[in-house]
């Protein structure tokens, strides 16, 4: 048997009692059917992750993804689980690489709407500089998440 580490992140918690809410930036609007086809060209399209776009789009009325347009053109998109108890970040896609503004704004829409459905908290799981990113908004870092994975 072969293991490896297959992922590695950190396990951050925003507590939304502390959470103000702001108006979200322009721009951002919610993923809807009829623009759909903008979310999943930006969607990671990876062969062994269950929550693909079509799952998605089939399930769509649970989640908040949101589209950050700039000049009609997507720059980003944010992937969340809505939920009464606690929300959960599940990605944020960027059009390019990643862009700190770009996150930015697409979390505080999605720590917006968990707040609005009453949610306590908001789960990300991050690394690098998505990691820096939410540490800054106000997220902690709870622990760490890693998978392992065997061949057997």
């Amino acid at each position: 048997m072969i293991e490896y580490v297959y992922d590695r992140s950190c396990n951050d918690i925003f507590d939304l009692p502390q959470w103000e809410e702001r108006p979200n930036e322009p721009g951002i609007v919610p993923v809807t059917r009829e623009n759909f086809p903008l979310f999943r060209a930006l969607h990671t399209q990876d062969e062994d992750m269950y929550w693909n776009s079509d799952r998605l789009l089939a399930d769509l009325d649970d989640w908040r993804l949101l589209l950050y347009l700039r000049d009609g053109v997507p720059a980003g998109a944010i992937q969340a689980m809505r939920d009464s108890d606690m929300g959960e970040v599940f990605g944020i896609f960027f059009s390019e690489d990643f862009n700190a503004a770009t996150f930015q704004a697409l979390m505080k829409a999605a720590l917006n709407g968990a707040k609005g459905d009453g949610a306590g908290a908001m789960v990300f799981f991050s690394d690098g500089r998505e990691h820096e990113a939410a540490l800054a908004l106000g997220f902690r870092c709870v622990g760490e998440y890693v998978c392992y994975c065997a061949a057997l």
